[in-house]
């Protein structure tokens, strides 16, 4: 067996984490986007109430699971939308028992935290429907502001 150092590098893909603590923000790979729900199957790191965000609606640039760091379980998804004219837009998703815990904000904060730092993004959104209290309290206390209402959808935007 040859040393260490003379061996090759190892190619493919790298799978970025971003570690808050709590959490582990863990992309998913583009190969694996399409084999998130194959007939059903779930992988045995998934909390049981959570379900893949649906990649078909929204054809996220960067996808990420939310893992609870304690467990190893899969709780929610953050996705990112291609940038356009500088700002990206996100969107998440929690399963239904990790809820109220602090963990959706402190995911998107992390998150937005990360893209703001970028060199030429000016700004991060996210669209959340009218209605639901829940995501607007994420997007409110990961520090975004709201900018836009309407068509039963308000954005929410955080600035550099």
């Amino acid at each position: 067996m040859r040393p260490r150092s003379a061996r090759r590098a190892e190619t493919g893909p790298v799978r970025t984490v971003h570690d808050t603590g709590r959490l582990q923000l863990r992309q998913v790979l583009p190969a694996e986007v399409s084999c998130r729900r194959v007939d059903g199957h779930r992988h045995a790191d998934w909390a049981p109430g959570y379900l893949p965000a649906p990649t078909s609606s929204r054809a996220p640039a960067e996808l990420y699971e939310i893992v609870l760091t304690s467990t190893g379980r899969v709780i929610g998804d953050l996705g990112v939308a291609p940038a356009v004219a500088d700002v990206h837009d996100l969107y998440y998703a929690l399963e239904p028992l990790s809820r109220g815990q602090g963990y959706a904000t402190e995911a998107v904060d992390a998150l937005a935290a990360r893209l703001l730092a970028e060199p030429g993004v000016s700004g991060v959104t996210a669209t959340v429907e009218q209605n639901d209290a829940d995501a607007v309290g994420v997007a409110i206390r990961a520090g975004f502001s709201l900018a836009d209402s309407g068509d039963g959808a308000r954005v929410f935007r955080r600035s550099a």
